[in-house]
């Protein structure tokens, strides 16, 4: 999961968000996932979905500690 990189940005005052991948198969499908074209049209995606002209589904992102106590059920789960 992106869950690192995302707390990175966020850790950073930078706007993040996470889709669901499965929407964007016109980039996932791709083998260049850091292809100028690709980033452009995640932009311009991120862009209509600001002035809301389109819909995008957002993954809900729990918070550090939520996140945190997730993984310690589960190495506790692993014992």
């Amino acid at each position: 999961m992106a869950y690192l990189p995302y707390r990175f940005f966020g850790d950073l005052r930078i706007e993040t968000h996470m889709i669901r991948a499965q929407l964007f198969k016109m980039i996932t499908d791709t083998g260049d996932k850091i292809g100028l074209l690709d980033s452009d049209k995640l932009g311009k995606y991120l862009r209509l979905w600001k002035r809301k002209e389109i819909e995008l589904s957002m993954l809900f992102v729990s918070t550090r500690q939520q996140y945190e106590l997730k993984d310690l059920c589960r190495q506790r789960a692993l014992k």
